[in-house]
């Protein structure tokens, strides 16, 4: 189970730190918008997920909770890497 919630600079530098070097260009949502038929709709739910993560709003209180009931450990993305990446 994910511990942390996390922004994509987070992951890069999660990755890097383990000796993975990757890199994103953020796009304006105006620009990816007429990129292919569709894309507004991927840049509204990817503007979703900016804003609340995919969780949705609360997010911090639903991985509060999740803990709280969770029967098994948490993993941090340092972790999950380590174990299913490299």
């Amino acid at each position: 189970m994910a511990a942390e919630l996390n922004n994509f600079n987070d992951v890069l530098e999660v990755f890097k730190a383990n000796g993975k070097d990757y890199r994103f260009t953020y796009v304006p949502a105006e620009i990816f918008s007429n990129f292919f038929e569709g894309a507004r709709e991927v840049a509204e739910l990817l503007a979703y997920f900016e804003a609340y993560s995919y969780m949705g709003p609360n997010s911090d209180n639903q991985v509060q909770k999740a803990k709280e009931i969770s029967t098994e450990p948490f993993v941090s993305l340092n972790d999950w890497i380590k174990l299913n990446v490299l």
